[in-house]
């Protein structure tokens, strides 16, 4: 089996499945349990630096699922975001972006 990101990226943005668990869908689960399977595969290739990166960026989107911003957002706003996971540790802590569409 291969992750099917397009799959992913198109249940990530449909309203249907927002108050969905994952437990309850399981292709997500399946590609959820399968990516994280390759990663851990992948563990003894990763320097510590990238772990550490890693581990932290997981740790803030766990700490801040929860957190739900109902501020009204429109396009041409300027609003800090936190890009994630990323190779680089510099995408991932707030930086500013500008919205561009709905």
């Amino acid at each position: 089996m291969r992750v099917d990101y397009k799959k992913l990226g198109q249940i990530a943005i449909d309203p249907e499945y927002r108050s969905k668990l994952t437990k309850d869908t399981s292709d997500v689960l399946a590609n959820y349990l399968y990516m994280m399977s390759n990663l851990n595969a992948d563990v003894d290739d990763w320097s510590a630096a990238e772990m550490a990166m890693i581990t932290n960026s997981l740790n803030r989107w766990q700490d801040k699922k929860t957190f739900l911003n109902r501020q009204s957002v429109s396009v041409g706003d300027i609003l800090m975001v936190d890009l994630g996971l990323s190779y680089a540790p510099e995408l991932s802590y707030g930086h500013p972006a500008l919205v561009l569409e709905e």
